[in-house]
């Protein structure tokens, strides 16, 4: 069940927006968009907050009963509690619109794609990858926010210079290297790990891989474990022979 209907939502949302604005609405203003005929609230839809029974109640009513809005020196503004309904159902919002699992094609010339799209979207992330190469090194750090990425020693020796001397501050990027990685993922600051098959070098390619948003427990076992190996990496520093 939906902790706001659409109309309530909607009084609350241009309330905040009016008060954020410095302009808070008045109380006519407040009353004469909240109190259309046709906005009503159904007992369904107001159980998450206060139980009612009886028939249907107008919006504008309503959200001042159930102490969602306040009035104050002759304008309107959110409750706390009406300011924590409209951020959680934004945070609803923002998860369903976050990508869920993804099926990495074999043959896939987008797969990759998908992928640098979906870590984008992570915001400011570690990525860890055994077999992260230069190339691979190079699309991070031009299509998303990466920070971070852990790499295995079987491709230390790659010549990462290329791409982390052509960055400008502020952005950096910092790679190490640490022999205790398999598997690979996209861990950003905050907010669910990625988990997906191949290396990002052979992504779209002969095998098809998968891409999983793990749940908040799991991404709180992997982000613990993967800055543990983070701590205890090599940095890389471009040599001959690799870190």
């Amino acid at each position: 069940m939906a902790l706001l209907d659409n109309d309530t939502r909607s009084v609350l949302q241009v309330t905040d927006y009016a008060d954020r604005t410095g302009e808070p609405l008045t109380i006519e203003e407040f009353d004469g968009f909240a109190a259309q005929p046709k906005r009503i609230v159904t007992p369904g839809a107001i159980a998450a907050v206060t139980s009612m029974t009886g028939s249907t109640e107008q919006v504008l009513k309503y959200v001042v009963r159930t102490q969602l809005i306040r009035k104050q020196d002759g304008h309107v503004r959110l409750t706390r509690r009406g300011q924590i309904l409209l951020n959680q159902a934004r945070e609803v919002d923002e998860l369903a619109a976050q990508p869920q699992d993804i099926l990495l094609a074999a043959g896939d010339e987008w797969a990759s794609g998908d992928l640098l799209r979906a870590v984008r979207q992570s915001g400011p992330c570690m990525v860890v990858d055994p077999y992260c190469r230069e190339p691979e090194l190079n699309e991070l750090a031009r299509h998303t926010e990466t920070t971070r990425v852990l790499i295995g020693p079987q491709v230390a020796s790659e010549d990462f210079g290329l791409t982390l001397e052509a960055l400008r501050a502020p952005r950096q990027i910092e790679v190490r290297v640490s022999p205790d990685i398999h598997d690979r993922h996209v861990i950003p600051d905050a907010g669910p790990v990625l988990a997906f098959g191949a290396s990002l070098n052979r992504i779209g390619q002969d095998k098809a891989s998968i891409l999983v948003r793990l749940s908040d427990s799991m991404s709180g076992v992997v982000r613990r474990t993967y800055l543990g190996l983070w701590d205890s990496g090599t940095v890389w520093v471009h040599s001959a022979g690799g870190a």
